[in-house]
């Protein structure tokens, strides 16, 4: 899966999609994949796609801290 991870902001290599990173989804026999929702609404919908993970880059890296 490399270093992405949770709040992360990741940019997809063929769509251009950016967005934040709020589910990771680990498989056994394939990619992992990745859903991103995007930064900005569209037309007051939140708008998230699913991802496999080699084709995203981090854009930035996540700040969030999280609690369990």
């Amino acid at each position: 899966m490399g270093s992405t991870i949770l709040g992360d902001c990741v940019r997809d290599s063929i769509t251009g999609f950016e967005g934040t990173v709020i589910s990771i989804c680990q498989n056994l026999h394939n990619v992992d994949r990745i859903c991103v929702v995007l930064h900005n609404l569209d037309q007051g919908k939140i708008v998230q796609e699913w991802f496999d993970a080699d084709r995203l880059s981090v854009v930035d890296k996540s700040t969030m801290k999280c609690v369990n």
